[in-house]
């Protein structure tokens, strides 16, 4: 009965292997595929997953673009952020410093306030032009931010008239005469209106003090002189063309009146901005 038994089992268990049961193995190689994962846990590790609720969210409204401004210029970068023409450009000298009168520039495009400066002109005189009598100019004068300035002027003889005369006062005696403006200071009040670029005209008004001598000279070796000062009103106008933001060029005509006769001159100046 023991044998019977015995031989039952090992059947039995022969028969599982051979049928899958178990293992899965027989003596004959792989069967087929074991039982599925999800056999054992309830769900398919093999299977697509399951879609997503679609939400529904508006397109974020449309930004845009900020353009780059061609007019920002850097002014201790070495070429301009942005530049306006095509490709960087190295910076002028002197262009962190503002022209005249930046923008505007008078009738056609209106005036534009600028920082209040100093500034000084150097250049030649004519007293009189019907005369040759010329000199040394020098001013020194203060802009405000709006249209008035101030400046005071001086300025020294250098050429003089001189003539042949005969007789004089009574004399019989030649001689030579020489007649010429000794020097002449004056305080201005002034006011600039721009014309056009880097052109602006300005008018004065302001008193005077103007010395003129003559020169006495007999064949003889004798010698005396007179000398004549005017006192009085002067005033005049002018013109100013910028060379560059701290040079320009200068015209005016003054006319200084006092004495017998006044003086009409002409001057032509360099000006340097300080």
């Amino acid at each position: 009965m023991r044998l019977l038994a015995y031989g039952i089992s090992v059947l039995a268990l022969g028969g599982c292997s051979y049928g899958g049961v178990g293992f899965g193995q027989s003596q004959s190689g792989w069967q087929g595929p074991a039982a599925p994962l999800g056999a054992v846990c309830g769900y398919d590790p093999c299977a697509a997953p399951a879609p997503l609720p679609v939400v529904y969210a508006p397109p974020p409204p449309p930004v845009a673009p900020v353009p780059a401004s061609p007019c920002h210029v850097d002014p201790c970068a070495a070429t301009y952020a942005v530049a306006p023409y095509g490709g960087p450009q190295p910076l002028k000298h002197h262009t962190h410093i503002r022209p005249a009168y930046p923008g505007g520039y008078g009738l056609r495009g209106g005036f534009a306030p600028q920082p209040a400066y100093a500034y000084g002109t150097l250049g030649a005189v004519y007293y009189d032009p019907d005369q040759p009598y010329a000199g040394l100019q020098g001013r020194i004068g203060y802009q405000s931010a709006s249209f008035f300035g101030a400046e005071v002027e001086g300025s020294v003889g250098v050429i003089g008239d001189s003539d042949r005369f005969a007789t004089i006062n009574g004399s019989a005696v030649p001689g030579e005469i020489e007649d010429a403006v000794d020097h002449s200071i004056a305080a201005f009040a002034t006011g600039r209106v721009p014309l056009g670029q880097g052109v602006s005209a300005h008018a004065r008004l302001g008193y005077h003090n103007t010395k003129t001598s003559r020169d006495f000279e007999f064949d003889n070796g004798d010698r005396f002189e007179t000398s004549d000062t005017r006192v009085g009103v002067a005033y005049g106008a002018g013109l100013q063309y910028d060379l560059t933001p701290l040079d320009g060029v200068r015209f005016d005509y003054t006319r200084y009146e006092g004495g017998d006769n006044g003086l009409d001159s002409l001057s032509l100046a360099y000006l340097r901005r300080f």
